[in-house]
């Protein structure tokens, strides 16, 4: 897709971004796993986190682009879509985890208080 849309005219640096999402994905779990490896789970961890951090950035910063150039998705469609299409699933995705985690949250603690409740009554 990259290369597909390096002779086409875009506003936006959809390509840049394309780019490192490329490389926040394969090459970071490869950086990673090698700190890790090298020196210690702790700086893995850290590395993972801060990497996390980095592409949930990333895909926000993926959101603007998309929504301030209108035009791009006539001049690459291919680029525009492909992009627009990654960024929407990835929020889609973050966004249903952190609700299920917050109604599974929620279910273990009112699990909790209720149980607590029948023992103080018995």
């Amino acid at each position: 897709v990259l290369l597909h849309s390096l002779e086409q005219p875009i506003a936006a640096p959809l390509r840049t971004w394309a780019a490192g999402c490329l490389l926040l994905s394969f090459p970071m779990t490869y950086v990673v796993s090698r700190l890790a490896a090298a020196r210690g789970v702790r700086s893995g961890f850290a590395l993972e986190l801060t990497a996390s951090f980095a592409a949930f950035a990333w895909i926000l910063w993926g959101m603007v682009l998309f929504s301030q150039s209108p035009t791009d998705s006539e001049v690459a469609p291919l680029l525009f879509w492909s992009c627009f299409v990654q960024c929407a699933a990835a929020l889609t995705i973050v966004t249903l985890f952190t609700a299920l985690l917050l109604c599974s949250t929620t279910c273990a603690l009112l699990y909790t208080c209720m149980s607590q409740a029948r023992e103080e009554r018995c």
